[in-house]
């Protein structure tokens, strides 16, 4: 069910669009799954699309992981509810490089794990729009990237600098061990 604060923020309407970029998503039944959408206004929100396991579903393509998808969602009893999806970016360039896969699925398990849920965090949405996009280009640093979500969400301070391990530091913070990097570094 959705915050008050939430329904506030997008007007108490029944259906809207939402831009946000796929940054995990789980099996949900026999046909359904489970995104995790990270949005500029509505932060880190969760949305079941039903029936996009099926071999028929048209909306699949354009809510895989890495996407950057324009969603129309509507409140349901625990999640939003897809009804229409458009994709806006693939991000195929970075799709290429399995090194590059390694490192956007890294950062959207950080932004997974650090953020809650229905809370707007436009500079965290900014900074993982801009590393993806960097990512399709060139190689980037991870610990850049790391650093300045640790900084966005007030784990960071001056003193931390040179003096910890970042992988140590984000998983002392979320409880435990990330997954994303075991086969990374």
């Amino acid at each position: 069910m959705l915050s008050n604060s939430l329904w506030d923020r997008i007007g108490g309407m029944g259906s809207f669009g939402v831009a946000g970029i796929i940054i995990k998503r789980k099996n949900f039944s026999e046909s359904d799954r489970i995104l995790t959408v990270m949005t500029r206004n509505l932060g880190k929100i969760k949305v079941i699309a039903k029936g996009v396991r099926k071999i028929t579903s048209r909306r699949a393509p354009t809510i895989d992981l890495l996407c950057l998808s324009q969603l129309q969602i509507y409140e349901g009893k625990t999640f939003y509810t897809l009804s229409e999806s458009v994709l806006i970016n693939d991000f195929c360039l970075l799709k290429g490089s399995l090194k590059k896969i390694r490192l956007a699925f890294h950062v959207c398990e950080l932004t997974d794990a650090l953020l809650p849920e229905e809370q707007a965090h436009k500079e965290v949405y900014e900074l993982l729009l801009k590393f993806m996009q960097g990512l399709c280009e060139k190689d980037i640093s991870i610990s850049d990237f790391e650093i300045k979500l640790l900084k966005l969400l007030g784990y960071w301070s001056k003193e931390l600098e040179g003096k910890v391990n970042n992988r140590y530091y984000i998983e002392e913070i979320i409880g435990r061990k990330l997954r994303s990097l075991d086969s990374y570094r």
